[in-house]
């Protein structure tokens, strides 16, 4: 079976940290998309929330399927698939929207907590700072 992948921010090929390289170019991209939902800047990351307000803009990718490129995904993004709501993001399967219309079932990672007042993406696009990548702790 095919996976997809909805990405918005710091997994997106050139914005990946060095120990995700050999994993994110492992990817195939599909096509840009969106997904319904909002997006908060959270310093040198996005979180996304699936509440459905707005569109958020990524693109979406085909990816491997195997066990070593979602652990290494999910360590990154904190996820624990034992305890989902313990970390910092949480990975769930969405619907995107790519641009010619049709829609794709994937996963995305979306932030585990409640995002500060303020840090909204008003145009759902996330712009990394002048700075480069910065990793997540």
């Amino acid at each position: 079976m095919t996976k997809h992948l909805f990405v918005y921010g710091t997994l997106a090929p050139g914005r990946e940290p060095m120990p995700l390289r050999p994993q994110i170019a492992r990817m195939t991209l599909v096509g840009t998309a969106s997904v319904a939902g909002a997006l908060y800047d959270l310093g040198t990351y996005p979180g996304a929330i699936l509440d459905g307000s707005d569109r958020i803009f990524g693109s979406v990718f085909q990816v491997p399927g195997d066990d070593a490129f979602w652990q290494a995904l999910d360590s990154y993004e904190g996820f624990d698939p034992g305890q989902p709501n313990a970390g910092l993001f949480r990975r769930e399967t969405c619907r995107a929207r790519l641009d010619p219309g049709q829609e794709v079932t994937c996963d995305i990672y979306v932030y585990n907590g409640t995002p500060p007042r303020g840090q909204r993406v008003a145009d759902g696009l996330w712009r990394p700072a002048q700075s480069g990548v910065s990793e997540r702790q």
